[in-house]
C-alpha cells in the first residue's frame, strides 16, 4: 500500500482548491452571515486538508497583495484578478439561474392556481358596473357584474369564451359564421338573437329570450358525450359541473329582460346555492357557503343586484348571513 503523504507535502486537488476558494469569496462577501461563518468553520474541521488548503490560499493571496505594490508583478496580479473575476462571474451566474428558476416556478404555479385567464381577458367588468359592448360584427353584449371573456372572431366562427360573469347577448345575423358562447360547462350556439348567460363557479345558466340556441355539453362533464339540446324562447336551463343539465324552467322573456334593465335577478324555484353563485359576481365581498348544506332550499324571487339581495334572502329563508374576520360573508342554514 502506498505511503499516505501528509497535507504539508501534498498539493490539494483541484476540487478541494475550488471549494476553498469559494469559501474565501463567500466569507469576504458583505452578505456573509453568522450561520455562514459557523458552516465555514465546521467545513474546515471535518478534514485537516481543508484547513491546510485555506491557509495555503490565504498565504498566496497575501503574497499577491505584496506583488501588487511592485511594477514587475503586473502579469501575476492580472492573472489573480482574472481568476477572481471568473469566480465572481460564476457565482453571479449561479444566483441568476436560481432566481430565474424560482421566478419561473412561481409563475407556473400562479398560472394554474389563480384565474390568469380572467386577468388577461379581452373584456373585464367590475362587480358594480353595467355596460354595453358592440362587437365588430354589430352584435351587442350587455355586461353586468364581475365578468370576463375573450373574443375569437375569424372567417368561419364567432366565439365568445366566457370565463365568468353575466351577459345578455343580441346576435347580429351572419349565415356563414355561427355565433357561439363557450363556458367551462357548455357550448351554446345561437340559432336566433337574444339570450342571457350566467357563468359562475359550478354552473352555467342559460335563459332564452328570443328564438333558439343549441346546447352541447362537453365530453367528460357526464363521463360520456350527451346529445345536443335545443333550448327555445321562454326556457331556462342550468348546466352543472359534471352533471349536465340539472334544472329546467319555463320563464317569461319579457319579465326577465325587464329585470335585467332594472338591475334585478329573477329566479323561479332555483336551488339556493345556484342563486348565491350568481350573486357573488355582483358583490364586493366574497360569499362563502356549503353547497350541499343549502341544496335543499329553493328560491323564487326578484332580487335587487345592487344592494340588499342577501338581506332579503335572509329575511325570507331559513338561513343566516354573518361576516367573518376576513370580511367574507358566510351563509349557513339556521
Amino acid at each position: 500500500m502506498p505511503e499516505k503523504h501528509s497535507s504539508s507535502d501534498q498539493a490539494p486537488d483541484d476540487r478541494l482548491m475550488e471549494e476553498a476558494a469559494l469559501w474565501l469569496v463567500k466569507m469576504s462577501s458583505d452578505e456573509c452571515t453568522e450561520a455562514d461563518a459557523m458552516a465555514y468553520q465546521a467545513w474546515q474541521e471535518e478534514d485537516p486538508e481543508r484547513a491546510a488548503c485555506i491557509e495555503a490560499l490565504q498565504m498566496t493571496l497575501g503574497h499577491f497583495d505584496c506583488l501588487k505594490q511592485q511594477e514587475n508583478a503586473k502579469p501575476a496580479v492580472s492573472a489573480l484578478n482574472a481568476a477572481a473575476h471568473q469566480t465572481e462571474k460564476s457565482l453571479w451566474l449561479l444566483r441568476s439561474v436560481i432566481l430565474f428558476a424560482s421566478t419561473a416556478l412561481i409563475a407556473v404555479m400562479t398560472w394554474h392556481i389563480l384565474p390568469a385567464n380572467e386577468w388577461l381577458a379581452d373584456t373585464r367588468n367590475p362587480y358594480d358596473q353595467w355596460r354595453n359592448q358592440q362587437l365588430s360584427d354589430q352584435s351587442e353584449i350587455k355586461i353586468s357584474g364581475e365578468t370576463a371573456y375573450d373574443i375569437h372572431f375569424n372567417q368561419h366562427k364567432r366565439i365568445i369564451q366566457l370565463y365568468k360573469g353575466n351577459i345578455l347577448v343580441e346576435v347580429a345575423k351572419d349565415a356563414s359564421r355561427p355565433f357561439i358562447i363557450e363556458t367551462e360547462y357548455a357550448k351554446i350556439t345561437a340559432l336566433g338573437t337574444r339570450f342571457i348567460v350566467h357563468q359562475y363557479e359550478n354552473a352555467t345558466l342559460l335563459t332564452m329570450l328570443e328564438s333558439k340556441a343549441k346546447v352541447a355539453i362537453p365530453r367528460g362533464a357526464q363521463g360520456a358525450a350527451s346529445p345536443d339540446e335545443i333550448i327555445e324562447a321562454g326556457q331556462q336551463v342550468l348546466i352543472a359541473e359534471g352533471q349536465g343539465i340539472i334544472y329546467r324552467s319555463n320563464i317569461s322573456p319579457e319579465l326577465f329582460e325587464t329585470a335585467w334593465q332594472q338591475k334585478m335577478l329573477v329566479v323561479q324555484n332555483m336551488p339556493l346555492p345556484e342563486v348565491l353563485g350568481i350573486l357573488k359576481s355582483y358583490h364586493h365581498q366574497n360569499i362563502a357557503f356549503d353547497h350541499q348544506d343549502l341544496s335543499g332550499i329553493s328560491v323564487t324571487a326578484a332580487l335587487p343586484l345592487e344592494h340588499s339581495a342577501l338581506e332579503l334572502l335572509e329575511n325570507s329563508l331559513p338561513i343566516q348571513v354573518s361576516e367573518n374576520i376576513f370580511g367574507s360573508l358566510n351563509v349557513v342554514k339556521k
